[in-house]
């Protein structure tokens, strides 16, 4: 992984033997860590997968999985947040997944188990109850199956730039009008095999998760970016998500994931009216006792953050990711 990461070992080391890691780590009693994944997959489909950052490979799971089992108390999101309110000492924690993808189910749920955790999966209800692809699935796969040229030259004057890398355009793509985006994703979607693209979880996999004791919350009704949309689609996507979830659950969500990330005072506000009990973002950070619900906070799980210098799964980067031991470091440089 280059220079980058080796340096990024030897922080760790050194943060590790001079006891500040551990120093941090104690520091976590009484609040509320949160990590964040999307996807966990066999180790070779990860490294393949065209998003790198949110595909977790399956042997770098199953380590941090046991980690975490270790040296916190591992709770569904609403349990671990009714616990940090009443004022528990413990190290909370909750690990979440984003959109619904059907590993979630196959084997990211089985892993959990086996360690005696139950996890929160926050479920774009389009996706899991109406099969319907998310724009940047489709996107993603016209890229990798129709190549890079094909899907700039479908983007018809969309951008304003002419992006080379994915990850590049998906973050232009993320700027542009939503209604252009969508019809973008549906250009491309006619000219794609659906076998090639990523699959939701079943209603029936969603309603075996909660019999088994995990969490269900929602991540809206398609995955738009929320602050984009007018008033009235904007709550669209938080109630029409809400009610296809009780239905399908029999009982209304208490939760909800930003897609993106991405909200302001409107959308939290929305959020509150729509009747959710909390919402997260994608700010890293820990949660304290009398923080707001709907500004949750979480820690990013990527593969690069938690291996070693040779792309391997490494308890010692693991826990300094969980730590923010870098983003401490930095700030301590700077001031």
């Amino acid at each position: 992984m280059g220079l980058k990461r080796t340096i990024r070992d030897l922080l760790d080391a050194g943060a590790n033997a001079a006891g500040l890691l551990a120093r941090i780590e104690r520091a976590r009693a009484g609040t509320l860590t949160i990590l964040t994944y999307h996807r966990v997959l066999p180790d070779e489909q990860a490294r393949a997968y065209p998003f790198d950052s949110l595909a977790m490979p399956e042997s770098h799971f199953r380590m941090q999985v046991a980690l975490v089992a270790e040296r916190f108390v591992v709770l569904p999101l609403r349990e671990a947040l009714a616990r940090l309110c009443a004022g528990s000492r413990d190290a909370l924690m909750a690990i979440t997944f984003d959109d619904g993808y059907d590993d979630n189910a196959n084997l990211a749920a089985p892993i959990l188990d086996e360690n005696g955790i139950r996890g929160t999966f926050f479920l774009v209800s389009d996706f899991v109850l109406a099969n319907r692809p998310m724009w940047f699935d489709l996107i993603a796969c016209a890229w990798t199956n129709l190549g890079p040229g094909a899907v700039l030259e479908s983007c018809n004057g969309l951008l304003d730039d002419r992006s080379r890398r994915l990850h590049d355009l998906m973050r232009s793509l993320k700027r542009c009008d939503p209604t252009r985006r969508e019809d973008l994703a549906a250009r491309l979607a006619s000219k794609l095999d659906p076998a090639n693209l990523p699959q939701a979880m079943t209603p029936q996999q969603a309603r075996e998760l909660t019999e088994r004791g995990h969490e269900i919350a929602s991540h809206t009704k398609t995955h738009p970016l929320l602050p984009q949309l007018d008033d009235e689609t904007l709550m669209l996507e938080l109630t029409a998500s809400r009610d296809a979830l009780a239905d399908l659950l029999e009982s209304k969500p208490e939760g909800l994931c930003y897609p993106n990330g991405d909200h302001d005072a409107r959308v939290v506000d929305a959020t509150r009216k729509a009747g959710y009990a909390y919402a997260c973002t994608t700010r890293p950070a820990v949660n304290l006792p009398g923080g707001d619900p709907y500004r949750l906070c979480r820690i990013d799980m990527t593969p690069r953050a938690t291996s070693d210098a040779r792309g391997r799964p490494s308890p010692l980067a693991t826990r300094a990711q969980i730590a923010l031991l870098h983003e401490r470091l930095q700030r301590m440089t700077r001031s």
